[in-house]
């Protein structure tokens, strides 16, 4: 479960991957080097009313944020998807919510990593 203190939730990952800690880590270093270029194209995207690529890469995104277990990213990445598939204008609040609980996860996520390192 998601809780107020971690912005994620690796037990999907763990499960779908038998706690294959290797695989969970390259799954989460992969998912840290490239979120923050998918939410800035996104910003992009939706900051120029680009619907068709908001839709494309909000779509690409939620699958990620969903098995890191991100349930207020996912949400709010959902909202864009659904406005941009139905030709909506973004709303920008939901965009800056997105680019804020994107970096909280990130920064989580790389805490994570730098901890798993020391053990």
């Amino acid at each position: 479960m998601e809780s107020n203190s971690q912005p994620f939730d690796l037990s999907l990952l763990v499960k779908q991957s038998n706690n294959d800690r290797e695989f969970i880590r390259s799954m989460l270093e992969l998912f840290v080097s490239r979120m923050a270029e998918m939410v800035k194209n996104l910003e992009i995207a939706c900051n120029k009313n680009n619907l068709k690529i908001a839709y494309s890469l909000s779509h690409k995104m939620i699958p990620s944020v969903e098995m890191i277990g991100s349930k207020r990213l996912s949400a709010l990445l959902k909202q864009v998807n659904l406005q941009a598939n139905q030709g909506e204008t973004i709303n920008q609040d939901v965009v800056k919510k997105i680019i804020f609980e994107s970096e909280q996860v990130i920064n989580a996520l790389a805490l994570w990593l730098e901890q798993e390192d020391s053990l």
